[in-house]
This record gives structure tokens, C-alpha cells and sequence, in this order.
């Protein structure tokens, strides 16, 4: 961001404690990081994305956009137990995944970007409790990758082809105990998943720049 990096790290504020700070770090020339901001938000697990030339962190169900010196929040997708988001893009357009967690039923919601927000919310069906979802482009085509947990945890893959109008379920991978789900890319164009399983993470570090 103008030209400089960034670390952004989310933590408990205190022992025992569900409240979760995001520290904003800057890389200095000599490499040292240095504190630029503190802010609360409502989940360990952020993403970054940028478009039209600014940046954003997504945490849970807040938005939050770089203003050039500090982060604010910019938006809320008033959604309440919100697990995982991935943000992606499809065509020429921008797009958010959310695993939700609710009262009515576990699932995921969809949001296309729009007048400089989320919005347009359509549900992504999934049989069973949803714990991360993940997104990788491979050509003009989009995967979406669904943790789910329980006793038969699977990841559920979802294909959106770039003549489709909505992500099409394609494929359950069954594996006891799966925990998450890394896509990537290898030089050679090859797209590949890892999994892990039985895992627990409490904290996470997004690097941008």
C-alpha cells in the first residue's frame, strides 16, 4: 500500500477471553516491523483483497478499507456466526464466500461486490456444518472449497465455469478429521489443495502491500 508492506497479526486480547485485537504492522527498510495501529474486530481468521486501487481486510462479518494512514471500518454484511470468508473473483467481477453459522441452519452465503460494497447475498447450499471455505481460479473457471466438520468432515468442492450463472457442486473428498484446506497455484500452472486435520490455530498473519 503506496508503496510500502505490511503485516497484519489477530490475537486474544486477554487469557480467556473471546475478544480478538488485529495489530497492524509496518516493514521497515532495514526489515524490523513496527507497530501502526491496533483495532478490535471479530475474528482471528482475516483476508485481504484490493480493487479499484484500495485495500481491505475482512474479519467475520467487518470490512474494514485502508484510508492511507490507518485502518477504518467501511462495512458490515450483518451476518452474525460467520466462520470463514474467502474473497475471489469471477469474470470482471468481485465476489465473497461466508460460512455462517445460525439458529436456521449452517450453510454459506454468496456476495458480489457492488457500488464499492458486498452486496446481493445468495445462499451457497451445503449439507453439513461448513468451517472454511476457500477460492482458486483456474483459468476463467472458479473453485470454491468448503471444510465441513463432524464425524464424515469432507471438503466439498464447487465449480463455477465461466458460462454458469452460480457455483455448481461437483465433488465430496472424504477425510476423517479434516481440519482446513490450502489452495495454490505451482509455477508450472498446476493448481493443487493441501488439508490438515486435528489442528487448532489461534492466530493468523496476513502479509500485503
Amino acid at each position: 500500500m503506496n508503496g510500502s508492506s505490511y503485516v497484519a497479526i489477530t490475537h486474544g486480547a486477554l487469557p480467556d477471553s473471546p475478544a480478538v485485537n488485529l495489530s497492524l504492522f509496518r516493514v521497515q527498510q532495514n526489515l524490523n516491523l513496527t507497530l501502526e495501529q491496533s483495532l478490535a474486530v471479530e475474528a482471528l481468521d482475516v483476508k485481504h483483497f484490493s480493487i479499484e486501487k484500495r485495500h481491505y481486510l475482512i474479519a467475520s462479518s467487518q470490512v474494514f478499507v485502508w484510508t492511507g494512514s490507518v485502518l477504518a471500518l467501511h462495512q458490515s454484511l450483518e451476518l452474525q456466526g460467520v466462520l470463514s470468508v474467502s474473497p475471489f473473483s469471477h469474470g470482471t467481477t468481485l465476489y465473497l464466500v461466508v460460512c455462517v453459522r445460525r439458529k436456521m441452519g449452517d450453510g454459506c452465503v454468496l456476495f458480489q461486490w457492488s457500488g464499492g460494497h458486498f452486496q446481493n447475498p445468495r445462499p451457497l447450499p451445503v449439507s453439513s456444518r461448513a468451517q472454511q471455505v476457500e477460492s482458486l481460479n483456474k483459468g476463467a473457471d472458479t473453485l470454491l472449497l468448503v471444510i465441513t466438520e463432524g464425524s464424515s468432515s469432507s471438503c466439498e468442492v464447487f465449480v463455477w465455469g465461466s458460462q454458469q450463472l452460480f457455483p455448481q457442486h461437483s465433488q465430496s473428498i472424504l477425510h476423517p478429521g479434516l481440519a482446513s484446506a490450502q489452495p495454490f497455484t505451482l509455477p508450472s500452472g498446476i493448481s493443487e489443495y493441501t488439508h490438515t486435520h486435528n489442528s487448532v490455530c489461534s492466530s493468523l498473519v496476513a502479509c500485503f502491500l
